[in-house]
């Protein structure tokens, strides 16, 4: 059990990156798209100011997004890394990434639900938010770890 327990923190923690990626990729496909677009005037999307507002919102959490899953090897290796901090990254980072990958289908509008950009189908995978274990389980675990019960 020790074993399989080892080996889904790893896996856990693996998924933080994977999230981080996607949540890259929404950035990246968003940015890309409204650079070029225009509106208003021939204006470009970009020199609105909520447009602005939400690329910066996605690339802080993105930035936020990788400090913790560089931090919990050092936890690992000092043999400090407990498994409801792992359930902390796996939990929260599902649910940032999904709202990074959002803000750019708003942004895009119903061009961001056609295939034609990756932004609906990252959306589709972090909606169920289970990568390696459910939200409420990780949920659980940290209240568990909150209330000491």
């Amino acid at each position: 059990m020790k074993a399989a327990l080892g080996w889904l923190m790893n896996a856990r923690l693996e998924i933080a990156w994977q999230v981080i990626g996607v949540a890259m990729d929404c950035y990246a496909c968003a940015r890309q798209c409204i650079m070029l677009r225009t509106q208003f005037d021939d204006r470009p999307m970009t020199s609105h100011q909520p447009v602005q507002n939400d690329l910066a919102w996605m690339i802080a959490g993105i930035y936020k997004m990788q400090f913790l899953p560089v931090h919990s090897p050092r936890l690992k290796d000092q043999g400090r890394l407990h498994h409801s901090h792992v359930s902390m990254v796996r939990r929260n980072y599902a649910e940032m990434a999904l709202e990074v990958a959002r803000r750019p289908r708003y942004l895009l509008g119903a061009n961001g639900t056609t295939d034609e950009y990756p932004l609906f189908r990252h959306i589709c995978n972090l909606e169920v938010k289970t990568y390696e274990g459910t939200h409420n389980i990780d949920t659980w675990i940290l209240a568990a770890e909150a209330t000491e019960i």
